[in-house]
């Protein structure tokens, strides 16, 4: 029997979440528009599926419990939530989910770009 400490596994978790979302989103945002690009953005699709599922990020969820930090730990959103601090005060729960949904409508609308731009690309 092996006992991890939580803090450790919490970060061996939040690498894991920076990995999922790093990669499909440099995929999105400079890769060619491949295969790959479309199971990018099939994962980001799922993200957010899973995000109104769970009522926000499980593994955020997973890593606040690890971190045994539930009021200024936001996942990959940290560094945001702590300009956020800075700036006007510890970020409410309502501020990250319009911020959720802002982030999730400009890449939406740039993959939309990006894919309307390969198409007629093409068509010329």
């Amino acid at each position: 029997h092996i006992e991890i400490k939580s803090s450790i596994l919490g970060f061996i978790i939040f690498t894991f979440h920076w990995f999922i979302l790093s990669l499909p989103l440099i995929t999105i945002l400079v890769g060619k528009i491949n295969w790959k690009f479309w199971i990018s953005c099939c994962i980001w699709i799922l993200i957010y599926i899973l995000h109104f599922y769970f009522n926000g990020c499980i593994l955020t969820k997973i890593e606040r419990r690890l971190f045994n930090d539930k009021e200024k730990w936001y996942g990959p959103w940290t560094p945001v939530t702590q300009l956020i601090s800075l700036l006007k005060g510890n970020p409410t729960k309502e501020l990250m989910i319009n911020i959720f949904y802002c982030w999730g409508i400009l890449l939406s609308i740039f993959t939309f770009i990006r894919i309307l731009y390969y198409t007629l690309q093409f068509k010329i």
